[in-house]
């Protein structure tokens, strides 16, 4: 089946095409984590800051991004969901000149 797909690889845009499940991105944790984790103190004051004070953050993601970054200060579990979203959260600062 393999060897079959891999001479016909045509085949792979056909399956995507009639599916109707959505692609989705393969996130990798680790690697948000990561870069989570090189965040200093003062930079995370520095976001905080700017999400508060031009309101790119609803609540919600201003109170997510804050409790992930004590978790990630304290070294304490943090579920995916909250890790992802706060990644997100903190990539719609690139216009500001923020890199995460």
């Amino acid at each position: 089946m393999l060897a079959y797909i891999q001479s016909n690889p045509q085949l792979i845009d056909e399956v995507k095409e009639l599916s109707k499940l959505e692609e989705t991105e393969i996130v990798e944790l680790k690697f948000i984590y990561d870069k989570l984790q090189l965040v200093s103190k003062d930079e995370w004051k520095k976001i905080i800051d700017l999400a508060s004070q031009t309101k790119v953050f609803d609540n919600l993601e201003l109170s997510n991004v804050k409790t992930v970054q004590i978790a990630l200060a304290k070294k304490e579990k943090i579920k995916e969901q909250a890790l992802i979203k706060a990644y997100e959260s903190l990539k719609k600062l690139r216009k500001y000149g923020i890199k995460v």
